[in-house]
């Protein structure tokens, strides 16, 4: 319940600066040796009407048999994990505590409203970092997304440029879209997140019931990992909108390291919460960014 309020209020403050067709400048095109990038002015709202297709081409890309291997692979890698989990948690522990870093990833509220719905109080607004370790966990909030996607957004329409426009609406259209896909599977998947663990690697309840669900979140939605997704799919819009920065990967990569680490060190994810998360995102940051540009002889 809490992440369909968070969407919702995040939907509120984006619908105040809609990204808007510009007729002045419609399509942008930039060309290079051979070939020109156009960039497709995107529609009012355009980042929410794409989801549902982003989710199929998701299902139809993924599945291919070229990808049997990444998948086998991060298949294996998730299994290996689960099996390591526990001790991998208590060892990013003691490094935190060697590093003077408190686990803790709870957020200081500097605005928002306290809402009741059926009986239950939901806090929702803007939460942000109050400490170093907040700080780091912070970094794959959705609200950190949301202000590169506004960056990009507030330059575009000041100077006019189809370019930031595009990479504002991708970045949130990757970030809903995977948002969506990661809810669900939470929802089936029902793992214990660390902090609530009842056993080493934390129990694991498919198909939860929903209402004990919305209760208790953090016994049922450790996997997959929706910060790691989301972090991931901003990288990748990114550096599909700017592949001559040669910085945007390593550093953003560097920038994801601290923010698992952190999810680790606050007992937020297992490490095998990771793969799926992080396959996710790069997917859907290839699909959104695929809807804003296209390459032409």
């Amino acid at each position: 319940m809490y992440f369909c309020f968070k969407l919702f209020f995040w939907l509120i403050i984006l619908s105040v600066f809609p990204l808007t067709e510009v007729p002045s400048q419609n399509i942008l095109t930039e060309a290079s040796k051979d070939t020109s990038t156009l960039y497709i002015n995107p529609k009012t709202f355009s980042f929410i009407k794409n989801i549902p297709m982003d989710i199929v081409d998701y299902g139809k890309i993924t599945f291919k048999k070229k990808n049997l291997l990444n998948i086998t692979a991060m298949t294996a890698a998730t299994i290996g994990l689960v099996l390591i989990d526990q001790n991998i948690t208590d060892q990013s522990k003691k490094f935190g505590k060697w590093l003077n870093i408190d686990g803790n990833s709870s957020q200081k509220a500097y605005a928002g409203l306290d809402i009741e719905i059926f009986s239950t109080r939901t806090f929702v607004g803007f939460e942000g970092p109050h400490d170093l370790s907040s700080a780091m966990y912070f970094l794959g909030d959705g609200w950190t997304t949301i202000g590169i996607a506004g960056g990009f957004l507030t330059h575009g329409l000041i100077t006019k440029r189809t370019k930031s426009r595009c990479v504002a609406s991708a970045v949130i259209e990757s970030m809903l879209a995977s948002g969506i896909v990661v809810q669900l599977l939470k929802h089936i998947s029902g793992r214990e997140s660390p902090f609530v663990a009842t056993a080493p690697g934390g129990l694991w309840k498919p198909f939860p019931n929903q209402i004990d669900y919305h209760r208790n979140v953090p016994h049922y939605d450790a996997f997959p990992s929706g910060h790691a997704a989301s972090a991931m799919g901003t990288i990748i819009v990114l550096s599909e909108f700017y592949p001559e920065n040669r910085l945007i990967r390593p550093i953003g990569y560097s920038l994801m390291g601290i923010l698992l680490f952190s999810m680790l060190n606050n007992g937020v994810h297992w490490a095998s919460d990771y793969p799926l998360g992080i396959a996710l995102g790069y997917s859907f940051g290839k699909i959104a960014a695929t809807k804003y540009k296209k390459k032409v002889s």
